[in-house]
């Protein structure tokens, strides 16, 4: 069975975003109201494979989201977009991420739950050899930072390996 190539390989997190336009910064014990409300796919890494395979590449995607509604539809989302979703690890037991936005153009504030990529018990098994082009790793996840807030980086590597 000979196997597939991919032009791209993408590392990273899966999260949907809530976006919320043009609403008031929180304030504990009072309520806000957005003008607008949205929801889409999350995750640069993701919105990165997806891009890429909307506009032809042969794209793979490899991380971990929760079995739950957010985790299908990010998938669904990547998969309608033509990116091979087979290396993106499914598990009951976790929830997948999400990010609040709260949109005030031209600012913006984020409120993020890493969920399931925020494990690091999971293995990357995709073989090199099936890498023509790049390989992206995003990965917010790779480093926690003391004070709770959100650290990462992203990295991506030509392949010229196969």
């Amino acid at each position: 069975m000979k196997s597939k190539r991919f032009d791209a390989i993408i590392v990273g997190e899966i999260n949907i975003d809530l976006v919320l336009w043009r609403v008031p910064m929180p304030e504990y014990e009072k309520e806000q109201l957005a003008e607008e409300m949205r929801f889409t796919m999350g995750s640069s890494s993701a919105i990165t494979a997806h891009n890429l395979a909307a506009l032809g590449a042969r794209v793979a995607f490899v991380g971990k989201a929760g079995d739950d509604i957010f985790g299908h539809y990010m998938t669904e989302q990547l998969r309608a977009a033509g990116v091979d979703t087979s290396h993106i690890i499914m598990d009951p037991t976790l929830k997948t991420g999400a990010t609040i936005v709260l949109a005030n153009p031209p600012r913006k504030a984020l409120l993020t739950y890493l969920g399931a990529s925020a494990t690091s018990s999971w293995r990357i098994s995709i073989g090199i050899s099936s890498l023509q082009g790049i390989i992206s790793i995003s990965a917010a996840f790779f480093s926690r930072p003391a004070s709770g807030g959100r650290s990462g980086s992203s990295s991506a590597v030509p392949g010229s390996w196969a």
